[in-house]
């Protein structure tokens, strides 16, 4: 991931930790998925266009050939997600405000005592 990606990713992180309300982020959250899966769709258009393959997308994706071709040829959103099979985020994947602390992804934040 280019530092462009990696620091607003970080920003939004930031500012998903900043909601006190569990379904605020939950809300906020659902609705970047969706404003993301139909930017890529976006792009995957333009980079057609542009004349790359499915090959060359399904890299850039990390998904499989056949899987991002169905996707777009199906005329919804393009989705990418890694499942991690019940694996805990790594420490440090969701960076909070200082002061802020988190036992868990599904625990409630809230500034540390």
């Amino acid at each position: 991931m280019d530092h462009d990606a990696e620091h607003m990713l970080a920003r939004m992180n930031m500012y998903v930790a900043t909601m006190r309300q569990p379904l605020d982020r939950v809300e906020f959250l659902a609705e970047m998925q969706r404003a993301t899966a139909d930017g890529l769709r976006t792009a995957v258009d333009a980079a057609r266009r542009h004349g790359h393959t499915w090959t060359n997308l399904s890299t850039a994706t990390g998904l499989q050939r056949e899987t991002i071709h169905r996707q777009f040829h199906g005329g919804g959103p393009v989705v990418v997600v890694r499942p991690t099979h019940g694996k805990a985020l790594p420490p440090g994947s969701l960076r909070l405000p200082d002061g802020w602390v988190q036992d868990s992804l599904f625990d409630m934040l809230e500034p540390a005592t």
